[in-house]
């Protein structure tokens, strides 16, 4: 029976046992296959609509490039021809009208890659507005009268009007210009002649919270509706067919300043009408947190210092042409190094470095008296020549000026903070680069007369309390004072000398003497003569001191050289200044 038993029992088991295909594992199994096919299909159309997505794009920078391409080349023909016309024609004369066109394009380029500059660091969030407490309705007329001319010109009818003579709020006022300036420039460029443009600003209560609105409307051709939120994308243009204005536009004036108003807390939208087709409506937050828009003044530097009637103070030699200023240029473009040396070469010895580090280089071993620097270079760029520049104590006095394309306030900010002196915007005007050249120079000369002078003064009353020098000049203040405590320190040592007074500062020689005759316009063997003959003087009003003791006690070996040192220096011999004291 037990047997038998088993037997059954076997049977019964292969009897209730599930096949294979279903098992619990076997429905994991079809669970995950299911789960990957939905995946790959998933996947598959996520692949179909980015890759769609991609042409979409594709294709809208396609045309934005043949519009923005077109933009480039219609002022640039204009400023080109007449420029061929007058190298190949000796008859043809740039005279002032011809002059003002090419300017007039030139600045017609510069706005368009603004433009283009902002709107790429807006969406690289590289762009934070500098928020201040004003009046913005001063604002909005003065842009309102600007384009007066232009309005008058194509006879349209331009009106400008506030429900508040003063509406203050926080804003950052070079932004808010720009979008007005869009919203005015395309108004007068689509209105038709004999149309009518109208702004308004007025305030909005919703609840607690104030905005102020600002419209911007015009009677020109209507927006289609279903163009209207599409206007505000980056590569987006209307319809050829609607665009008739102007069919070749870029696109980038209203995705700019949508991106702009969204920088200061606001929006910008279109609405549209049977009266005014279309107006833009800009609305701003009225915040009152910043600070009230004020206009802060430098300094100017006037170093003056008083010493006794006898000083050793030298005069500044009028400059011959081996003694003009050194000014290194460091710039990678050629045409552009070229261009900056013919502005300066009839004032300046030119030294052309084309990047950074061979710049830098050069600077730490030839000591220039002005450093002229491009900011977008090959293996340096011009904030880190700068830095580097300033931070290391042999060249921090060196005056630097920042040139390049990035114009806008932080970048500036950042060059600045680097230590430099300037900062001009490509296109530069030549004559804003040679005034700064000139006062960054006359300022360095106005410093060296006072070193000299500081030099001569006595030491107990080094600076006047009310001496204002220039930022970052307080380094070669300490500097010159401390190369004066050390000659005081040793001068009654025949044997101190320039080795010496190297050693104890600590430099090494040729440091020292080049950073003592770019602040000072003296050497350190000058400085060590002229504060032995300063001790010889007041020991010289004592009678009790004979004329060799006093060379002796202010470390002259020889008498007699002590003499006619002095005579040679103070135009009288040591016995004649004693009866003169």
């Amino acid at each position: 029976n037990d047997g038998k038993w088993s037997e059954n029992k076997s049977v019964l088991n292969l009897r209730v046992l599930p096949p294979w295909y279903n098992t619990w594992w076997s429905w994991v199994l079809y669970t995950c296959l299911f789960g990957l096919g939905v995946y790959a299909f998933l996947h598959a159309q996520h692949q179909a609509l980015e890759t769609r997505r991609v042409k979409e794009l594709e294709a809208e920078k396609a045309r934005f490039y043949v519009g923005i391409t077109h933009q480039f080349r219609t002022p640039l023909t204009l400023i080109q021809g007449p420029i061929k016309l007058a190298m190949t024609d000796p008859n043809y004369h740039l005279h002032q009208g011809r002059l003002g066109k090419i300017l007039e394009n030139c600045d017609q380029l510069l706005g368009l890659i603004d433009r283009l500059l902002q709107l790429s660091k807006i969406e690289a969030g590289f762009l934070n507005p500098r928020i201040v407490h004003g009046n913005v309705i001063s604002i909005l007329a003065n842009r309102v009268d600007a384009f007066r001319e232009v309005a008058t010109t194509r006879n349209l009818n331009l009106a400008f009007s506030t429900s508040n003579d003063t509406i203050s709020l926080d804003y950052d006022q070079s932004l808010l210009v720009d979008i007005i300036n869009n919203l005015l420039a395309n108004a007068t460029k689509y209105t038709p002649e004999g149309g009518a443009i109208e702004v308004t600003a007025a305030i909005r209560a919703r609840g607690e919270s104030r905005r102020l609105i600002v419209k911007v409307a015009d009677n020109g051709p209507a927006i289609p509706e279903e163009e209207k939120d599409k206007i505000f994308d980056r590569f987006y243009r209307l319809n050829a067919a609607v665009d008739t204005a102007n069919p070749s536009g870029t696109g980038i004036g209203l995705a700019l300043s949508r991106k702009l108003a969204e920088l200061l807390g606001g929006t910008l939208s279109l609405q549209t009408g049977p009266v005014w087709k279309n107006t833009f409506c800009l609305e701003l937050p009225i915040h009152k947190k910043a600070l009230a828009d004020t206009v802060s003044l430098s300094k100017s530097v006037s170093p003056t210092l008083s010493a006794n009637s006898h000083t050793f103070a030298k005069k500044l030699p009028p400059l011959s042409a081996e003694d003009l200023p050194l000014v290194l240029i460091i710039e990678d473009q050629a045409a552009v190094a070229a261009h900056i040396m013919e502005c300066l070469q009839s004032t300046y010895r030119l030294h052309w470095a084309e990047n950074g580090q061979g710049g830098l280089d050069w600077a730490t071993t030839h000591y220039p008296d002005l450093v002229i620097s491009d900011v977008m270079m090959p293996q340096m760029d011009g904030f880190t020549v700068c830095q580097q520049l300033k931070t290391n104590f042999a060249t921090s006095h060196l005056p630097v000026i920042l040139l390049t394309a990035r114009a806008d306030q932080d970048s500036r900010l950042s060059g600045l903070t680097r230590g430099a002196d300037a900062y001009l915007a490509k296109p530069f005007d030549p004559r804003e680069l040679r005034v700064r050249c000139k006062q960054l120079l006359l300022q360095r000369q106005r410093l060296a007369s006072y070193y000299q002078q500081l030099v001569a003064a006595d030491f107990a009353a080094p600076l006047n309390k009310d001496q204002v020098l220039p930022e970052g000049e307080q380094e070669e203040y300490a500097f010159v004072l401390q190369v004066k405590a050390k000659v005081l320190q040793h001068y009654m040592e025949s044997e101190f000398n320039v080795q010496k007074l190297a050693k104890e500062l600590p430099l090494d020689r040729t440091t020292l003497s080049r950073k003592l005759k770019s602040l000072a316009q003296i050497t350190p063997t000058e400085l060590i003569r002229s504060v032995r003959l300063q001790q010889a003087q007041k020991l010289l009003a004592d009678p009790s001191y004979s004329i060799a003791e006093v060379a002796f006690a202010c470390g002259f070996n020889d008498p007699d050289y002590f003499s006619r040192l002095f005579r040679s220096e103070l135009g009288v011999s040591p016995s004649e200044f004693r009866v003169s004291a």
